[in-house]
């Protein structure tokens, strides 16, 4: 199969390229400007190496194209670094309010609204200065205003660069949005902006695409009465989840069936499966795969369009027009190489979609059906057409996940087990459930209402038939393994497992057999260590949490927790600042304290006083220190009140200013420590500590 797919060849140089620039040439000052010159440079090498072919010296004109995709890739990354960067830069000058225009539709949240902006013009002292910079903003979901894509914005104030993780294992929001070439971010309260115009861009295929996406929402919204159902559908058909109730992602999420829910590959490959077996006809006829191929792409368009063109749409819709492209030319061609043709074309425009886990998972996913998907099905032989068509979706849906399940419990750190129960289900009714969608807004044009409210009723049902089955899991046992982790080296050598296991069952060769146990010998000796490790840590984090003050001990599999009484309802702070750090400490019992009370616990005393909260570490260490010295005595500021000078005198504890101090206690504090010689740490803006081995 490899051997007829060289994009994969050709893919995994430019990936090497991105991964180079991305974790050892970064911080380096790289220059790639000069075009002329390296495009100058990559035609010698293209040249060299079709020499070297010519010459049949194929191993040297190999390496050569090889060094010259590598090279591309460290150019893509290195000019998308560059524009980053640059976006930095522009908006660094002092202004007091800048004009902005709305370019994606509300992403609404349980208590905000999202919106993808282009920053255009910013009011500096002197006067609007022209500036081309994309932001994330955001408003409270109850604003007087819901903003539309086109509208021009007045906001007073200064956009924020993304705040980087301060915790351990906190999710990094900024290296988040630097992938999606976003690096300024605001908060904007009703008082702070107001619209001052609204500029459609005709010609625009982003402004195109949003105002089908807006026609098509207003259409289900018309036909389909039950909220959950027009919930479901707008977010398959149209990308966009903000109406989908909790319980209802939770049971999707449980189903292993979350993956409906976001406009992907899957639909697409849905959609093209049907246009291709209906359009199968137009092949017949003089002219006809140039005829099929070209309602094909105007057909795959449009549906892009619907969707509001989501990257995952864009790389799907790629995807099948290569492989459509290829039948047409009349070349026998492979799913890996058309698979590997559309990667290698999107991370050319844009590398940073690699680390990217929508894109990591889709092409994860459809490369596990191209691999995994025949010797499946080859598994169950019946005359049986329903049985046989069963099995076939079951074939899909295990071969899908078995790609992905490692990347997803790295990323995600949890399993639905029953997938393979009710994935066939799901994707049998997804299957109906996107043409009678797509057949709805179609018939919604027709001057016949007749016709539309029937197609609404049948689309209405599906859909009803779809949320309820994914939620048969949670009528069984143990239905989601949870706080499960994988680091990368054991996702990395569970990739090389089922590639060596896909390989045994394409070869029948036995040494493959012998590799894949030594393989799970090395895996299970790295896991048992890692974990052992893990188990035997001891430590002390003071976390930097805004608004409060957290301190968690590990011991074991235990942890001490000591936070603020606030703290405790705070549910989206605990999630986004500390649930991942449990999680890949193992930890399995939790035990709460509140910062009011002393007491002795494992490693560390606590003793309350005027000030905050004293912390003296007596646990295990590995910080290296000077003969006579430890770990020093830690005073976490809690109160909001700060002294006077005279009452503050000259100490060896280290003064730690936690999430509950306001900006001017903050600031403050910092004064008088400075002018009493006292040692001090910022956790909000220098992050947590941790103390410890």
């Amino acid at each position: 199969m490899f051997e007829r797919a060289p994009f994969i060849r050709y893919i995994l140089c430019l990936v090497s390229g991105i991964l180079l620039h991305e974790y050892v040439l970064l911080p380096l000052p790289l220059s790639f400007q000069n075009t002329f010159q390296t495009v100058c440079l990559s035609l010698l090498g293209v040249a060299l190496a079709a020499f070297f072919f010519l010459r049949k010296q194929v191993l040297a004109s190999g390496l050569i194209l090889s060094g010259i995709l590598l090279l591309f890739g460290i150019i893509a990354a290195q000019q998308q670094a560059q524009r980053y960067q640059q976006a930095i830069e522009h908006l660094e000058v002092p202004y007091e309010a800048y004009l902005l225009r709305v370019k994606s539709l509300p992403e609404k949240r349980p208590s905000t609204i999202r919106y993808r902006v282009e920053v255009n013009q910013l009011k500096t002292e002197k006067d609007w200065e022209p500036v081309r910079v994309e932001a994330m903003i955001t408003t409270p979901a109850g604003a007087a205003q819901v903003l539309d894509p086109g509208d021009v914005v007045l906001v007073k104030g200064e956009l924020q660069r993304p705040v980087p993780p301060r915790n351990p294992e906190e999710f990094d929001y900024r290296r988040y949005l630097r992938y999606r070439r976003i690096a300024w971010t605001d908060y904007l309260a009703d008082s702070t902006y107001q619209v001052v115009a609204h500029v459609e861009d005709a010609w625009s295929v982003r402004s195109w695409s949003l105002g089908v996406s807006a026609w098509a929402d207003r259409t289900l919204r018309a036909y389909l009465p039950d909220d959950d159902s027009y919930a479901l559908v707008k977010a398959m058909l149209l990308g966009r989840r903000e109406d989908l109730r909790s319980n209802l992602v939770d049971s999707f999420t449980l189903s292993g069936a979350v993956h409906v829910l976001s406009v992907s590959g899957l639909h697409v490959g849905i959609f093209f499966a049907i246009i291709s077996w209906s359009m199968g006809w137009l092949r017949r006829i003089r002219y006809g795969n140039y005829l099929h191929f070209g309602v094909l792409s105007l057909l795959l368009f449009f549906y892009a369009l619907v969707t509001g063109l989501p990257p995952s749409v864009q790389r799907a819709t790629l995807m099948c027009v290569v492989w459509v492209a290829a039948q047409t030319i009349q070349r026998r061609h492979e799913p890996v190489n058309t698979l590997a043709i559309s990667a290698f074309v999107i991370l050319l425009i844009d590398p940073d979609a690699l680390f990217t886990v929508g894109f990591q998972l889709s092409y994860l996913a459809v490369l596990g059906i191209v691999l995994f998907y025949r010797p499946l099905d080859n598994l169950v032989e019946t005359p049986n057409r329903a049985i046989r068509w069963l099995w076939q979706i079951t074939a899909v849906s295990v071969s899908a996940q078995l790609l992905t399940f490692p990347l997803s419990i790295y990323y995600f750190h949890q399993f639905p087990l029953y997938f393979w129960l009710v994935n066939p289900f799901v994707i049998g009714l997804t299957s109906l459930l996107l043409p009678a969608s797509l057949l709805l807004v179609f018939i919604s044009l027709v001057p016949v209402s007749a016709l539309a409210q029937c197609a609404g009723w049948v689309t209405n049902l599906i859909a009803y038939l779809t949320n309820q089955a994914v939620g048969v899991p949670r009528l069984l046992p143990n239905y989601l393994l949870e706080g499960l982790v994988l680091d990368a080296v054991e996702v990395v050598a569970l990739f090389g497992l089922l590639l060596l296991v896909w390989h045994l069952l394409r070869t029948r060769d036995m040494a493959v057999l012998r590799q894949i146990v030594l393989l799970v010998v090395l895996l299970a000796i790295y896991s048992v260590t890692t974990t052992l490790h893990t188990f035997q840590e001891e430590k002390m984090v003071v976390h930097a949490v805004p608004r409060h003050s957290v301190i968690t001990v590990k011991k074991d599999n235990s942890l001490y927790l000591f936070a603020n009484p606030e703290f405790w309802t705070d549910t989206a702070a605990f999630e986004y600042r500390l649930n991942n750090y449990l999680i890949k400490n193992l930890i399995s019992d939790t035990v709460r304290h509140t910062l009011t009370g002393s007491g002795r616990y494992p490693g560390l005393d606590v003793l309350p006083t005027g000030q905050g909260v004293l912390l003296r570490w007596s646990g295990t260490t590995t910080t290296e220190s000077p003969p006579g010295r430890h770990v020093p005595d830690y005073l976490l500021i809690t109160s909001r009140k700060y002294p006077t000078f005279d009452t503050l005198s000259r100490t060896h504890v280290v003064y730690l200013l936690g999430g509950q101090l306001g900006s001017r206690t903050r600031a403050r504090w910092k004064e008088l420590l400075t002018a009493s010689g006292n040692a001090f740490y910022d956790l909000l803006e220098e992050g947590a500590i941790t103390v410890g081995n």
